[in-house]
């Protein structure tokens, strides 16, 4: 596998820095009502999170990082796309297996999810698509295929240890991607001081496991399904289990026996030998 290319300094900081610029101006663009009319005259189809987060991957992803850093579809992960679409399907059915279990064990009658029936499918849809090539495509390529890979190399090129820079990579990326959404927890969700560390400390798991998930499979495309369908789980089944807790059941044994579904004989991590600079 070949190696990926760091970043000058000036163009990660730069990224970082607009990248939480920009996500509290698409913060401010989401609560406007002409974004709303577009997803009510468009039946839901245009969903906010796509027009916000998709100015976000042409502003940032393909104007910064492509066409002035330089960045290969490789250097930011975005390889082997029929593995994210095949992990797309396998966690959703199966997710949807275990609910169904979950509801059959409760000694419940399988029912249509409520949601079904509450909303138009084009909203439902919508916004499932709006997270697939909007919301989790951004934010996975932000800190997952270029933040967290960009920081391990030049921690590994320090004194530490090469598993204790693979450490610190993930948990500063983590950090940045929680603190990411205060801009979301303050002026959308009106959350207060307490609420705000909560969640942000709350958004450090995920982080850390998305990072796992690009590690061990090779391809930034996992954690991308990962993320939408954990934002948007989109159940058949109404049931006592939290939708999204199913997908994050899915998704990590699909983490898990990744190694049987490919073939492929491999420590825990995959791609960390792609984790090495190119001569620049």
């Amino acid at each position: 596998m070949q190696p990926i290319k760091k970043l000058p300094i000036n163009l990660l900081l730069a990224f970082i820095v607009l990248n939480f610029v920009s996500v509290y101006l698409s913060t401010l663009i989401f609560r406007t009502t002409w974004i709303a009319d577009i997803q009510r005259n468009t039946s839901g189809w245009v969903d906010p999170n796509l027009v916000t987060f998709s100015l976000l991957n042409i502003v940032l992803v393909l104007g910064l990082l492509v066409f002035a850093g330089k960045l290969r579809a490789l250097d930011m992960g975005l390889v082997k796309i029929y593995q994210g679409f095949l992990a797309l399907a396998g966690i959703w059915i199966f997710s949807q297996l275990f609910t169904s279990m979950v509801v059959l064990a409760a000694g419940q009658e399988l029912a249509l999810h409520q949601m079904w029936l509450q909303h138009p499918s084009g909203y439902i849809f919508g916004f499932l698509i709006a997270m697939i090539i909007g919301t989790a495509l951004y934010e996975e390529i932000a800190f997952r295929g270029v933040i967290f890979p960009q920081l391990f190399l030049r921690f590994s090129n320090s004194n530490k240890s090469y598993g204790f820079s693979i450490f610190l990579a993930i948990m500063v990326s983590a950090v940045l991607f929680s603190l990411f959404h205060i801009p979301s927890l303050i002026l959308i969700q009106g959350l207060g001081a307490r609420e705000i560390l909560i969640s942000l400390v709350g958004f450090l798991v995920p982080g850390s496991i998305l990072s796992i998930a690009y590690l061990r499979t090779g391809s930034l495309f996992i954690p991308i399904a990962i993320h939408a369908l954990n934002n948007a789980p989109t159940p058949l089944l109404q049931s006592p289990l939290n939708p999204s807790l199913a997908i994050q059941v899915a998704g990590l044994l699909f983490i898990i026996i990744w190694p049987l579904i490919t073939k492929k004989k491999f420590g825990f991590f995959y791609t960390i030998n792609a984790l090495k600079p190119q001569n620049l």
